[in-house]
């Protein structure tokens, strides 16, 4: 986590960087799901924010019926919150399920936004991270009304590759 966290960093000088990286990486301690468990259920208030360190996780919504549409995929080496509760502090819209046994480092995500304070260079991180996660949601929205399901599925191939061995197709 701390090397991908250093790139967004970059910019900054490197003993305020490093005393950054010290106090962020103070708060996330080990945790596993197992296949199918979840992080956050739909409804859940949290305050959790994860970094996936081996495994594939799923944001997804459910459907009054109980149809489930999922959201993004989210793999190695990236954060992983039920964003839109810890923003508004409501109950997630979504939940976030691992599909393959799981590693993690978790941490409460209002102790990392003190850090913010004390720290400007974690806050341009947080920001630029969002920034990021916006962009992919943006592209993620055009390509569903724009393309069609083969054509989307052969994108998924070509900048996942693998994936589809290692979790269920229908997600």
């Amino acid at each position: 986590m701390r090397t991908g966290a250093a790139r967004f960093l970059q910019d900054f000088p490197v003993a305020e960087r490093e005393a950054a990286l010290d106090s962020m990486t103070a708060l996330f301690f080990p945790g596993k799901l197992g296949r199918n468990e979840h992080l956050v259920r739909t409804g859940e208030k949290s305050r959790k924010l994860a970094y996936i360190g081996k495994g594939v996780m799923r944001a997804y919504h459910s459907s009054p019926n109980g149809s489930e549409y999922t959201k993004t995929i989210f793999l190695e080496n990236e954060f992983i919150a039920p964003l839109a509760a810890l923003t508004t502090g409501e109950g997630s819209p979504i939940s976030l399920q691992a599909l393959t046994d799981t590693e993690l480092l978790v941490a409460d995500y209002f102790e990392l936004e003190r850090l913010y304070r004390k720290h400007h260079c974690l806050e341009h991180m947080g920001r630029v991270i969002i920034q990021w996660e916006w962009v992919k949601k943006e592209v993620r929205e055009i390509r569903l009304v724009t393309l069609s399901a083969e054509e989307r599925y052969d994108l998924f191939l070509a900048e996942f590759p693998g994936l589809e061995h290692r979790i269920p197709w229908y997600y």
